[in-house]
C-alpha cells in the first residue's frame, strides 16, 4: 500500500471517530436539552401549583430573607414578588411584629418545627389576626436550610367566634338569671348544658358537671335504674315526657335535694331526637315546710281533741277523787272496803296525771309564770336528778355564771327537765353521761330561717345532752306526737316528750333536737330572756288551818257531780255553802244576803263564763274574794295560757284536802 493511501485511510478513521464523537455530543446535548426542558416544565408545574393555593406560602433562608412567595402571599401583603424576594420582616413590618416573627423563625431553625400560632400582623395599616404554621426544610444537594410556612387570615373568623361567644355568653346570662335549674342532656345522658342555678343546687362548678353522665353522678343509686329507663324510652320516642314529676338529686356534699322537673324533647332539623332540656325547681324547703305544716295541723287537731276530753275527764276525776277521799275518812268503813277505795283513788290520781300531760301537750293547761333564774332551779333539782338517773350514769351540770332571767312556770320547767332526764336514762341502759348546760344565746334571722317555729331574739338555753343510743330519722318524724313511743307496751304512755313540747311552746319557747342513731341526743330548749327582777320565792308551806269559821261561800259549777262533791267537802270543813249550777241561779241565790266571803267558780261554763259572773256578783259584794277552778281555761282569765299573779286558781282534779288548803289561803290573804 502506498504511503499516501495509508495516510488517507488513517484520516478517514480519525474523521469517523470525530463524527462519532460529534454524534455522541449531539446526542448528549439533545438529552440535556430534553432534561432541561423537563426540569423547566416541572418547575413551572410546581410554581403554578403553589400559586393556585389560596393561602399564602413562603420560604425564608437562614438570613431570614424571603426566597420564595406564592401569588397569594404577595397579594396578602400587598407587594410585588420582586419587592419581597431577598427582603426580611424588618423591611416591611413594624419592629415589634418583626421581632416576634424573627424569634419564631429562629425557633424553627433550632427545633425543626413549631405549632400553629395565632399572631397579630399589620396589613394595609390594619391589624389582622393570622394563623401561621412553619417547618424546617433542608436542601438534599447543598444542605442549605429554609423555613417554609403558610399563613391564613382568620380575622373574620375571630370576629365571628367573638360574636358567637358574646351571643353564647348573653344566652348563658339569660339562663343564669332563671330562678330554676336548667339542664340539657345528650341522648346518652351526658350533661351538655347547665345554668348557674343548677350549679348552686348541686354544689358543683360548671366544669365539674358538663360532660359528666347525669344518671351516674347526680341521681341517687336506688332510683338510678328507673330514672334512666324512663329517659331511654323518651330517647327512643316510645313515650311522651311526663309534664311534671319529682325526684331527688345528689349534691357534692352527699346531701339530697328534691327537684320538681318539666321536660322538653330536643330534636335536630330532621326531627331526630337528640336529647332533653329540663327545668327543675328545688322543692326541698317547700316539702319540709309542707311536712311541718301537716305535722303542726295534726298536732293542733289532736291537741284540741285532747283538751276537750281532758276538760270533761277532769270533772269526772274531781268527783271520783273527792268522793273517794270522803269515803276513806269514814270511820265506820271496813278495812277491806277502805283498801278498794284507796285503789280507786290511786287509779284516779294516775288518770289525773295523764290528763295533765294531755293538757300540757294541747297547750291548754294553766301556767303560773314567775321571773326566775334557771341556774337556781337546776341546782335545786340536782340531788333529785342524780337519784333519778341512777349511779351508772355520770351526771354533769355546766351552768353559765352570767345568765339572764326567764319568765316561766317553775313547776312546769321542772316537769320538762324530769321528763328529759327520764328519757336520757332509758336511752342509756348500760350507763353513759347526762350533761345539763345553761347559757345566754341570741337567735338571728339565719338560724330562724333554718329552724321553723323559732323567733329571733335573746334567750336562755337549757341543753340536755346524753350519750345514749340516739334517735333514728323515722322516729324523729314522730318524736313529739302524743302516744307515740318506742318503749315496750306498759313501759310508757308516749306523752313524755309531747308534754315537754307543749310546755315549751306554751311558755313561748323553742325546742330543737340533734340526734342520730348511735350518736346520742341533745335537746336544746330556748326560753325567752327578760329584763325583770326575780319574783320566784321559796314555796309557801301549806297552812295547817283548814277548817272554816262558817264563812259564806258561793260555789258555781255546771257539772252536777263536781258541784255536789265540793259542796259536801266545804260543808265538812265548816263553811256555809251556797251552790249554783249556772249564772242565773247564782244571782238569784245572792239576793237579800248581807255578805259573801268567797266565790268559787268554774271558768268555762255554758252561757255566762266564770269571770263575767264574778264581775256581776262583785257589783253587789265588792269585798268578796274569788277562787277560780277549771280543767282548762280559755283566755278569760289568762293571756296565752299565762295566769296573772293576782288570780287565785285551782287546777282540776284536786283532792278535798287541797281544796280546803286553797280556800283557807285565799280567805286569809
Amino acid at each position: 500500500m502506498k504511503p499516501e493511501d495509508h495516510g488517507r485511510e488513517k484520516l478517514v478513521q480519525e474523521l469517523e471517530l470525530l463524527r462519532k464523537k460529534v454524534e455522541n455530543l449531539n446526542r448528549s446535548v439533545a438529552v440535556n436539552e430534553e432534561a432541561q426542558g423537563g426540569y423547566n416544565q416541572s418547575l413551572e408545574f410546581y410554581n403554578n401549583f403553589l400559586n393556585s393555593i389560596n393561602d399564602p406560602v413562603f420560604a425564608k433562608n437562614e438570613n431570614h430573607q424571603w426566597v420564595f412567595l406564592n401569588d397569594a402571599a404577595c397579594e396578602f401583603w400587598g407587594y410585588r414578588k420582586e419587592d419581597l424576594i431577598g427582603k426580611t420582616d424588618y423591611d416591611i413590618f413594624p419592629k415589634e411584629e418583626a421581632d416576634v416573627y424573627w424569634d419564631k423563625d429562629d425557633h424553627v431553625f433550632k427545633t425543626g418545627r413549631t405549632d400553629l400560632n395565632e399572631e397579630k400582623q399589620t396589613i394595609d395599616g390594619k391589624l389582622h389576626t393570622i394563623a401561621t404554621m412553619k417547618s424546617l426544610y433542608r436542601d438534599p444537594h447543598t444542605g442549605e436550610r429554609f423555613v417554609v410556612g403558610t399563613i391564613r387570615d382568620i380575622t373574620e373568623q375571630k370576629k365571628a367566634e367573638e360574636a358567637l361567644r358574646n351571643e353564647k355568653n348573653s344566652a348563658q346570662r339569660y339562663l343564669d338569671i332563671a330562678g330554676v335549674m336548667l339542664v340539657a342532656l345528650g341522648k346518652d345522658g351526658t350533661v351538655n348544658l347547665i345554668n348557674k342555678k343548677g350549679c348552686e343546687i348541686l354544689g358543683y362548678g360548671e366544669d365539674e358537671i358538663i360532660g359528666k353522665n347525669w344518671f351516674d353522678n347526680f341521681i341517687p343509686e336506688e332510683i338510678r335504674t328507673n330514672v334512666r329507663e324512663v329517659f331511654n324510652r323518651l330517647m327512643q320516642g316510645d313515650q311522651e315526657p311526663p309534664k311534671y314529676y319529682e325526684n331527688p338529686v345528689l349534691t357534692k356534699s352527699g346531701a339530697r335535694r328534691m327537684v320538681a322537673w318539666h321536660n322538653t324533647i330536643l330534636t335536630d332539623e330532621h326531627g331526630n331526637i337528640t336529647g332533653t332540656l329540663s327545668s327543675g325547681e328545688d322543692t326541698t324547703e317547700h316539702k319540709r315546710l309542707e311536712e311541718q305544716l301537716f305535722q303542726s295541723q295534726k298536732m293542733e287537731a289532736v291537741g284540741r281533741l285532747a283538751g276537750g276530753i281532758a276538760h270533761d275527764f277532769n270533772n269526772l276525776l274531781t268527783a271520783i277523787i273527792g268522793y273517794s277521799d270522803i269515803i276513806i275518812k269514814d270511820r265506820d268503813l271496813k278495812q277491806k272496803h277502805r283498801s278498794y277505795i284507796e285503789e280507786i283513788k290511786k287509779s284516779a290520781e294516775r288518770a289525773a296525771t295523764l290528763t295533765q300531760q294531755l293538757l300540757a301537750f294541747s297547750r291548754k293547761q294553766i301556767l303560773q309564770p314567775k321571773v326566775l333564774n334557771l341556774n337556781v332551779l337546776m341546782r335545786n333539782m340536782n340531788d333529785m336528778l342524780q337519784r333519778m338517773i341512777g349511779e351508772d350514769i355520770a351526771f354533769e351540770m355546766v351552768l353559765s355564771t352570767e345568765i339572764g332571767m326567764i319568765k316561766a312556770d317553775p313547776g312546769k320547767i321542772e316537769q320538762v327537765v324530769i321528763n328529759l332526764a327520764v328519757n336520757a336514762r332509758d336511752a342509756m341502759p348500760h350507763g353513759g353521761t347526762l350533761k345539763v348546760v345553761t347559757k345566754n344565746v341570741s337567735l338571728d334571722e339565719e338560724f330562724c330561717d333554718l329552724h321553723k317555729g323559732s323567733r329571733p331574739g335573746d334567750y336562755v338555753l337549757l341543753s340536755m345532752q346524753d350519750t345514749g343510743k340516739g334517735i333514728d330519722d323515722e322516729t324523729m318524724k314522730h318524736i313529739f306526737e302524743p302516744f307515740f313511743t318506742t318503749k315496750e307496751i306498759g313501759k310508757g304512755t308516749g306523752l313524755g316528750l309531747a308534754t315537754v313540747y307543749g310546755i315549751v311552746r306554751q311558755s313561748e319557747g323553742y325546742i330543737d333536737i340533734q340526734s342520730s342513731s348511735g350518736a346520742g341526743t341533745t335537746f336544746d330548749i330556748y326560753l325567752t330572756r327578760v329584763n325583770e327582777e326575780e319574783t320566784l320565792k321559796s314555796r309557801k308551806q301549806e297552812s295547817t288551818l283548814v277548817n272554816g269559821r262558817h264563812e259564806t261561800i258561793l260555789f258555781v259549777e255546771d257539772d252536777d257531780m263536781v258541784r255536789n262533791m265540793v259542796t259536801a267537802v266545804l260543808d265538812q270543813f265548816g263553811y256555809d255553802v251556797i251552790k249554783a249550777g249556772n249564772a242565773t241561779t247564782a244571782v238569784k241565790e245572792c239576793e237579800g244576803r248581807d255578805h259573801i266571803d268567797l266565790m268559787i267558780t268554774d271558768v268555762v261554763m255554758p252561757g255566762t263564763s266564770g269571770p263575767e259572773l264574778v264581775r256581776q256578783i262583785r257589783s253587789f259584794y265588792p269585798e268578796m274574794k274569788v277562787l277560780f277552778i277549771s280543767g282548762y281555761t280559755d283566755d278569760a282569765i289568762v293571756h296565752h295560757g299565762m295566769l296573772d299573779d293576782d288570780v287565785p286558781f285551782l287546777q282540776k282534779p284536786f283532792t278535798p284536802q287541797t281544796l280546803a288548803h286553797k280556800v283557807r289561803e285565799v280567805l286569809e290573804d
